[in-house]
């Protein structure tokens, strides 16, 4: 659900400037205030999967940290807030080294099979 939620924010994002539309822009900029976890820690258990009732459910794929990775970029670059910048930075971190195949190059899709 993080990767499919962050999709819709960067499209929302996106959207507003070529549809000049103010709740587009709100929407998209309010998100990673919800998805972010109090406090931020960006060390990867943060990302998850599902969230339901106060609660995150799974750990979160690749496809979950890539997708907020670029949500967050486009926060940042749609608000000019540094620190959407910095949290960008530090969740690509945990990408690579949660999910980065170091051996053969590219990525493996879940922490656990690039634990191996």
């Amino acid at each position: 659900m993080t990767a499919w939620n962050a999709l819709m924010i960067a499209a929302l994002a996106g959207s507003r400037a070529a549809l000049d539309e103010a709740r587009y822009f709100h929407a998209a900029v309010a998100w990673p205030e919800f998805v972010l976890p109090r406090p931020a820690r960006l060390d990867g258990a943060d990302c998850c999967g599902t969230y339901n009732d106060g609660a995150a459910k799974l750990d979160g794929y690749l496809e979950d940290h890539a997708f907020l990775l670029e949500a967050l970029l486009v926060r940042s670059k749609t608000t000019c807030e540094e620190r959407w910048f910095v949290q960008a930075r530090a969740l690509a971190n945990v990408l690579i080294a949660r999910f980065a195949d170091a051996e053969h190059g590219g990525f493996f899709s879940t922490a656990w099979t690039a634990k191996r």
